[in-house]
């Protein structure tokens, strides 16, 4: 009986050491990580220039009669899936599935001074990671030295590990006071995922967030959002846009050049027609740490006001102003060309919708919230350091020039033009919701009065007229309507 009793303590006692000693489930259901993929230019993972790789825990399978954790991986700015890891846990020993083979990634149980050795050869990578590249190098890292570190309330084993001699980088030697791997994390500036045109074994990046239903981890240089992507630069110090408008006298393609950077913010300068061909200053645009938003500055005023905004969502508002339909709504979200578009509610005058353009900016121009006397602005190609990066699609537009015979623009609906003669009021009644210019042209060519319109209806107020004959000019949808009238 007391040998019994003895066999009974001894299996409870192992049972309950295995218990405490166990690695705790690796990748559990649920679970999700936040990498920033790094840039050519080794700029610090925590600013502009890092993109994001989302990893998400989904489901069990087998793989070789192996149990496994099946984490799809995706691209932060779009969703597009980059595909799937296939994860295996053995004790205090993570293995991924290269395709072939388990190879082990993490070993738990590894002391100061251990070496993992997870290729020794060159491998072709499985599609989620890297997978136009055939010939990575061997994959080695050696174990500097062992602590714990708290996470939330748990304390976790935290190794600080260093590539081998350099033979095999892996990230692991641009911060080599930073390389971590910590228990149920993974490393802190490298798992499997990175863009299709990285090195992996020549740059890092960083885990921005862990989080599953036990755990929360947040790198303490990362304090935006754990999915906040970068976006395409705007801003570049030679950048400038080739943008299209309308006048009386007919239609105009001008420039506007953005230079003298400092920091993240830019002076823009405007050339053409509606500046005589002179340089003109027409204010400062900054954009945000991660190109997702732009504030604008007028010449004469310093009061900042946003003009671009990709976090906007189908719904959303977002006032333009009186000159462009003032608050409109986001019609939707998509993207195109790898660029993202929040498309809205309402028409440019050549016959597009206003949009904002991951890259380019809203393509009624950056000149758009300024008084410049430049009617219907609209982008039609963007250059940076001389190379055309952007170009409308527009029918009306090749080459970043006009396709005059190409321009189909919805007729003018005649409007209700009275009293005529008129005095010192004149109304016009549209049929249904117009906008654009009115111009009252004097015999001799030269404009005596010019307003805005939008609405069903507007009033002009003549007082300040001759009697006489005008021509009245009525633009809208790139096409103008033109009546003779007479004031007494």
């Amino acid at each position: 009986m007391q040998n019994v009793l003895k066999i009974y303590l001894t299996c409870c006692f192992l049972l309950v050491q295995e218990i405490i000693l166990a690695q705790p489930e690796w990748a559990p259901i649920g679970a999700t990580w936040y990498y920033s993929t790094p840039g050519f230019d080794y700029s610090v993972p925590e600013t502009a220039g890092s993109d994001c790789v989302a990893f998400a825990s989904l489901k069990d399978t087998v793989i070789q009669a192996k149990p496994c954790r099946k984490i799809t991986v995706s691209n932060c700015k779009d969703g597009t899936k980059m595909g799937n890891l296939y994860l295996h846990q053995e004790g205090d020993r993570i293995f991924y599935f290269d395709g072939e083979n388990f190879t082990l990634l993490y070993n738990f149980s590894a002391k100061k001074g251990d070496t993992i050795t997870v290729h020794e050869y060159k491998f072709k990578p499985i599609p989620a990671f890297l997978f136009t590249n055939d010939s990575i190098d061997n994959f080695k890292y050696v174990v500097l030295e062992v602590d714990s570190v708290q996470i939330d309330e748990d304390w976790l084993q935290r190794q600080h590990v260093s590539s081998v001699n350099n033979v095999s980088n892996w990230g692991f030697w641009e911060l080599e006071d930073k390389n971590y791997i910590i228990e149920k994390l993974g490393s802190t500036n490298y798992f499997l995922g990175r863009s299709s045109n990285l090195h992996p074994e020549e740059q890092w990046g960083i885990l921005r967030c862990y989080q599953d239903a036990q755990l929360s981890y947040s790198a303490e240089t990362w304090s935006t959002p754990c999915d906040a992507v970068t976006y395409t630069k705007i801003i570049e110090p030679q950048s400038n846009w080739y943008f299209a408008h309308s006048q009386l006298a007919g239609q105009f393609i001008d420039t506007i050049f953005a230079e003298n950077m400092i920091g993240l913010r830019a002076e823009l300068w405007l050339k053409g027609t509606s500046s005589k061909n002179e340089k003109k200053y027409i204010g400062k645009i900054r954009s945000s740490r991660f190109n997702d938003t732009i504030w604008y500055t007028g010449p004469d005023d310093d009061t900042e006001k946003i003009i671009f905004n990709l976090n906007l969502d189908e719904n959303s508002s977002f006032d333009f102003g009186s000159g462009f339909g003032g608050v409109l709504t986001v019609d939707s979200v998509y993207h195109k060309n790898n660029r993202k578009h929040i498309r809205f509610e309402g028409n440019t005058q050549w016959g597009d919708q206003i949009e904002f353009i991951e890259g380019v900016g809203p393509n009624i121009s950056l000149i758009y919230p300024w008084d410049s006397g430049v009617p219907n602005p609209y982008v039609i190609c963007q250059f940076h350091y001389g190379q055309k990066v952007y170009s409308t699609l527009n029918s009306s537009f090749i080459d970043c020039k006009f396709m005059t015979d190409n321009i189909e623009s919805p007729p003018i609906v005649v409007p209700k033009v009275y009293p005529i003669p008129f005095g010192n009021q004149l109304h016009i009644d549209f049929n249904g919701y117009q906008k654009g210019q009115i111009f009252i042209v004097a015999l001799l060519g030269n404009v005596v009065l010019s307003q805005d319109y939008q609405g069903v209806s507007t009033s002009i107020n003549a007082a300040s007229l001759k009697k006489g004959f005008y021509l009245l000019k009525i633009c809208s949808e790139n096409q103008c309507l033109t009546r003779k009238i007479i004031k007494q």
